[in-house]
């Protein structure tokens, strides 16, 4: 979701960019809303220090009353926050170059009518959900076996076993089958620090695990599952474990 944020010292245009967004986000069916609205830096700031994952737009007047600046504030923005994305709307247009620095998304000039803040807005949300889609990807992993693709959540994976000629991935809620060698899948799930090779047979995932027994190379885990420890793999398992 769009989190908004709108800094402006005019009230009036305060007003008049609150309801341009609002008929924006409504209009165009967005999930999207405004958090806060305010004429002082320092609120956002203050909102920023209870609620710093709340917030990814930020849309900013430069100059602002009461001895408060915009790209100050910007630049506090640019500091604490990874992904946002800081628009100026500013009659300012010095602030144009010193913008980049702090990786600004836009800059409108003022008067800013509904259509370019629209067109703005809507480039932010197409980029928001490409990224989202980007992370998304990057959660699961895609297994074809026959005619079919699965796409599994790999925080959903319990236990992945060599059964045969057969792989079965053990998830939260099924059971999968595909013809994958376990070396593979190892390499798909390589930059999961929870996943570990225990067994020439098995690949766990440990923060299911409610038991290690070292003694009998026994892994106990969800849903009464047992999987064995290999010897080569012993300190591999006990390094996971400690994650």
């Amino acid at each position: 979701m769009l989190k908004i944020v709108i800094c402006e010292d005019n009230e009036q245009y305060l007003e008049l960019l609150y309801g341009y967004i609002g008929q924006i986000i409504k209009a165009n069916n967005m999930n999207a809303k405004i958090v806060l609205k305010t004429t002082s830096a320092l609120e956002v700031q203050d909102y920023l220090k209870q609620n710093e994952n709340d917030v990814n737009v930020f849309l900013l007047d430069i100059k602002l009353k009461n001895q408060e600046n915009g790209y100050d504030l910007a630049e506090f923005i640019e500091q604490n926050l990874k992904n946002k994305y800081i628009v100026f709307i500013t009659e300012n247009l010095d602030y144009v170059f010193r913008a980049f620095k702090v990786r600004a998304f836009d800059f409108l000039p003022k008067p800013v009518t509904e259509n370019v803040l629209e067109h703005c807005i809507l480039k932010i949300y197409d980029d928001y959900v490409n990224r989202e889609n980007i992370i998304e990807e990057a959660d699961l992993i895609t297994i074809k076996y026959s005619n079919l693709i699965y796409k599994i959540k790999k925080q959903d994976i319990i236990l992945i076993e060599k059964e045969g000629s057969k792989t079965v991935i053990h998830t939260l809620d099924k059971r999968l089958s595909c013809y994958y060698s376990l070396d593979k899948l190892q390499n798909s799930l390589s930059c999961e620090k929870y996943f570990v090779r225990c067994h020439k047979s098995y690949i766990v995932n440990i923060k299911y695990a409610s038991d290690i027994n070292l003694k009998k190379k026994e892994i106990y885990l969800h849903k009464n599952k047992t999987c064995f420890i290999g010897r080569k793999y012993k300190e591999d398992v006990i390094n996971a474990a400690r994650c």
